[in-house]
């Protein structure tokens, strides 16, 4: 499989990702199962965000990003993610919270906290889209 192909389905994934946490956000009904299941989705949203990051420096600039960190470091020093970097790496930490030290009063906050996460993951989706419009031929 060439990379193109691999960034290409990477990011294909991503999308299907976002569109179920938008989905997920815009029907919390307040209660801890809505909660827990933005959660989880925000968890596969960012494992298929990092990936198709990773994918994509690798096609479009021939970057190697081994972990989530790397890749957000990387996008961002070739200007396909905005904002504050710190809160691309919180993003980073708050899946590993999720994934290994669940409690109520954590998932309270890190929901919180997603609520930013999606509209900055749409921005990304949208640079990572004129990224690989522009760099890569579709398949």
């Amino acid at each position: 499989m060439t990379a193109s192909l691999r960034a290409n389905q990477a990011f294909d994934k991503f999308q299907r990702a976002l569109t179920n946490l938008q989905t997920e956000l815009d029907s919390d009904a307040g209660d801890a199962k809505s909660r827990n299941s933005a959660l989880l989705t925000f968890m596969l949203t960012f494992e298929t965000f990092w990936k198709a990051l990773k994918a994509a420096l690798s096609a479009c600039e021939g970057v190697d990003a081994g972990t989530p960190k790397e890749a957000l470091r990387s996008a961002r020093q070739v200007g396909w993610l905005c904002g504050d970097e710190a809160q691309w790496l919180e993003m980073a930490d708050d899946r590993n919270l999720i994934v290994h030290t669940y409690n109520d009063e954590q998932a309270e906050t890190i929901f919180r906290r997603i609520k930013g996460y999606a509209p900055a993951l749409t921005t990304a989706r949208d640079a990572l889209t004129t990224a690989l419009n522009s760099k890569i031929m579709s398949p």
